[in-house]
């Protein structure tokens, strides 16, 4: 009987697994006399886990339902990562307008700077005003549609 392979990767992860297996069964042919009882303890330690995993792993490749499944895990993980990315540089977004709108009226008022460059000042203030309440907003309309579409 052929099985196919579903998943390359996974398959030869737990052929490097068992492989680990053989060499911690060779370990223990050969060094057995010159091991002490906590050396031989570690080595079945490798040695089940390795076998343990290696089975596992081949087994799973095999499987087309696992395979879907961890495809499907993948690609929600994936999701995950990018949803909340997204929420971070909005939020990144938010706190730097808000900090840069604060130095520009400080440095307006501070300064006492009138003309052109104080026009730019409170316009950068401004526009930098309207980045941060369009993030907040955004992200509080987001939040409650999908919150309401759940």
């Amino acid at each position: 009987m052929k099985n196919k392979i579903y998943n390359k990767k996974t398959f030869w992860l737990g052929i490097f697994f068992l492989l680990l297996s053989l060499v911690s069964v060779r370990e223990l042919i050969f060094f057995f006399d010159s091991m002490s009882g906590g050396e031989i303890v570690k080595v079945l330690m490798h040695l089940v886990f390795d076998t343990f995993v290696g089975f596992w792993l081949v087994q799973e490749s095999l499987s087309y339902k696992q395979a879907k499944r961890a495809e499907q895990e993948k690609d929600e993980r994936e999701e995950l990562v990018n949803l909340k990315s997204a929420n971070a540089s909005i939020i990144i977004i938010q706190i730097a307008s808000f900090i840069l709108v604060i130095v520009a009226v400080i440095v307006w008022y501070l300064g006492r700077i009138n003309g052109l460059i104080g026009a730019a000042l409170i316009g950068s203030a401004v526009a930098f005003g309207i980045v941060f309440i369009l993030t907040f907003f955004s992200q509080l309309v987001t939040y409650l549609y999908y919150y309401n579409k759940i």
